[in-house]
């Protein structure tokens, strides 16, 4: 290789690295391989307690899968769930609602728990009719995978790896007390998204520094061996 296709390789790869992002996307996600444990509960008013009639997640391509309320990405997928509860034995004035739901221990007997970034999960209204939602072959999964993650926000909780093994306990806001009341004797759907910190790989802050000072080295080099031979 000759000196000039050398500083023209060093003069590549110090602007390659200086423009590359600093960090590496790794899978985030929550609630995984959940559909052996315990239902979702809500608690209402700190007295009633409601097992969920159904839970499940969509993935961005519609597929559903009833049961295993993961949220979040993993490999190439990403999911939001839901939860659905019958409210019929339920009446009055709604001052407090929470959403308990199992965080599995990570990496035991399958069951995933939290993995990646720290990150926040968010619930939101159901506007997908609860037949739908819930059905085995459901119309426009795509769409439901999207109201799931958007609408009108009812909570949101921060979430990490200290999560795994416990019960996450998530306080409903207004809006979802006054959704719950106006559903009292029929049925609630809520769902839940997963927004993630990027995990970041930072680039040593010198490197681009160092291959700069090298390739003003080879120039003033060349410079001088140009001079010698003149």
């Amino acid at each position: 290789m000759t000196m000039t296709s050398k500083l023209a390789a060093i003069a590549l790869a110090t602007t390659a690295l200086a423009s590359a992002p600093a960090f590496a996307v790794v899978d985030d996600y929550s609630f995984a391989f959940t559909s052996t444990l315990n239902k979702g509960v809500l608690v209402i008013n700190g007295t009633t307690t409601l097992n969920a009639t159904s839970q499940g997640r969509y993935d961005s391509t519609g597929g559903n899968n009833a049961g295993d309320y993961i949220v979040g990405t993993q490999g190439s997928s990403s999911f939001n769930d839901y939860f659905v509860f019958n409210l019929s034995s339920v009446s009055g004035t709604i001052n407090s609602a929470v959403l308990e739901l199992v965080q599995p221990p990570l990496g035991v007997n399958h069951n995933n728990g939290f993995s990646g970034a720290n990150a926040t999960y968010t619930n939101y209204d159901v506007s997908t009719t609860i037949a739908n939602l819930i059905s085995a072959t459901p119309t426009g999964g795509a769409g439901i995978y999207t109201d799931l993650g958007t609408g009108t926000s009812y909570a949101s909780t921060d979430l990490s790896t200290s999560s795994n093994g416990t019960t996450v306990n998530i306080t409903l806001d207004a809006a979802a007390r006054s959704a719950i009341h106006s559903a009292e004797g029929s049925s609630f759907a809520i769902g839940g998204t997963l927004t993630t910190d990027v995990a970041t790989v930072p680039l040593p802050a010198a490197l681009p520094m160092f291959l700069t000072a090298l390739l003003g080295m080879f120039g003033i080099h060349t410079f001088r061996k140009q001079r010698q031979t003149a």
